[in-house]
């Protein structure tokens, strides 16, 4: 398969490594370019009590912070898995869905192959991000099943 240009969503969970497993085991590093893409989502605390808003840019900070780190380790461990292929990383912001399929519009990838948590209301079949970045893709999504445990 010459010439591919593959994107992977990850966010560094068994199901998004085994999506990498499956690309190194299926395209040819020396003709497939591969980014590999992750979404920090910073969730916030609801604060009922206006007094510790004072404390807001800590809190946010500490969110901001830990979302970093999760991003961080998800590209780490997500390129590790595609040995011989040099990925490229990129970090996204904002609602996972949303961020996945605006750059999905911008970059036009040849196939976007991606996991499932099947963590949501949907997860029997699948998780609540791929759903939607199935159903508002420009480009054509693939799906890997999570290991089996």
């Amino acid at each position: 398969m010459p010439g591919w240009k593959l994107v992977i969503a990850s966010d560094g969970s068994p199901s998004a490594l085994r999506a990498a497993d499956w690309i190194a085991q299926h395209f040819d590093p020396a003709s497939t370019t591969v980014t590999v893409v992750t979404v920090e989502h910073l969730a916030m605390p609801l604060i009922a009590d206006p007094a510790p808003l004072r404390a807001l840019d800590e809190i946010v900070q500490e969110a901001l912070t830990a979302s970093r780190e999760a991003a961080d380790t998800a590209l780490d461990q997500t390129a590790k898995h595609l040995a011989g292929f040099s990925p490229r990383t990129v970090r996204l912001m904002g609602p996972p869905v949303e961020a996945l399929v605006r750059y999905l519009d911008q970059e036009r990838p040849d196939l976007v192959v991606m996991g499932r948590r099947g963590l949501g209301v949907v997860g029997s079949v699948l998780g609540s991000v791929s759903l939607g970045v199935m159903q508002r893709s420009p480009v054509p999504v693939l799906v890997v099943e999570p290991p089996r445990t």
